[in-house]
């Protein structure tokens, strides 16, 4: 297993941001985008039947992927290099399915 590149790629402030923490935080944006996502389905298609479950299925991604990146066991999976494309694929296919099943 190859060294993981600790260098800092850009100074924000007085912190240098890693690409570690870049990628996690993209990681955060994409559970947080998959939750809101799926608050907004549930909301505009309340009176569509099965509504609940469909906005489950974008939610649910969403929150473990934030949980994911919250324990340390998680953070590991995480920087593994097929994690963004598997969790890509989970989201875009949960969103595809729960807005053409309504």
């Amino acid at each position: 297993m190859g060294a993981v590149n600790t260098a800092p790629i850009f100074y924000l402030g007085k912190t240098y941001l890693l690409q570690e923490e870049i990628a996690l935080n993209n990681f955060r944006m994409w559970a947080y985008s998959l939750i809101a996502i799926g608050l907004l389905n549930w909301d505009y298609q309340r009176a569509q039947p099965h509504v609940v479950f469909y906005s489950l299925l974008i939610i649910t991604p969403g929150i473990i992927l934030l949980l994911l990146t919250l324990i340390s066991a998680g953070r590991r999976q995480l920087a593994k290099s097929y994690s963004a494309r598997l969790w890509a694929g989970i989201g875009l296919a949960a969103i595809i399915i729960a807005f053409l099943n309504h």
